[in-house]
This record gives structure tokens, sequence and C-alpha cells, in this order.
């Protein structure tokens, strides 16, 4: 029951999330999403209307990285980014601590 707030947490009318922890080490390099699986289940031909937030379930630690469109973010607890389909961004654990975050995707 405590994860449903995140259903309603955006402005979506179809709403998934993914809880994503990232161990020391791990890296995701510059890409964007294609919402591949998400616009399967809801019959979407596109992305332009799909939108993508991170909410960061803890404030950040050293070696915790996340960018955006170029933009180094800092971010504590509760705190989180959106953005849209080709828009670039990167995450990595070079720390000594685990990351954990909720990816919310919506239309």
């Amino acid at each position: 029951p405590w994860a449903d707030k995140f259903f309603t947490m955006f402005e979506g009318k179809n709403t998934s999330i993914n809880f994503f922890k990232m161990n020391s080490g791990d890296m995701l390099p510059y890409h964007f999403d294609t919402f591949k699986r998400f616009r399967e289940i809801h019959n979407l031909t596109d992305t332009d209307t799909v939108k993508r937030a991170l909410v960061f379930l803890e404030d950040r630690k050293e070696g915790h990285i996340f960018e955006v469109a170029g933009k180094l973010i800092d971010w504590k607890a509760g705190d989180y980014v959106i953005w849209e389909n080709e828009t670039r961004h990167l995450a990595a654990n070079i720390g000594s601590e685990l990351r954990y975050t909720v990816q919310v995707t919506y239309v």
C-alpha cells in the first residue's frame, strides 16, 4: 500500500512504476528511453506524450550521480526530475552505499 502514492503523484491517466536499486559500481551511460514496454502495454504508437519521473527515495550520498539533459542533479529525499522522450540522461553509483529510486512513467 505504501507504493500506491507513486501512481497518483503525477497527472497521468496511465502510470507504471519501477523500483530501482543501484549497487556500488553500477552505471547507466548516457541514453534516452524509448518506453517500448510501456507503449506496448498501453497501445501507444509514439513516445511524444510519454513522460518519466525519477523520484529519489533518499538524500544523495557520495558517489551517487544523476544527470539529465546535460545538467548534474543534486537531490534530497522526495525530490524528483521529469523528462520526456529522447531526453538524454545517465545514472551511476560509484559510492559505497546502495542508491534507491522510483521510476514513474506516465501519459
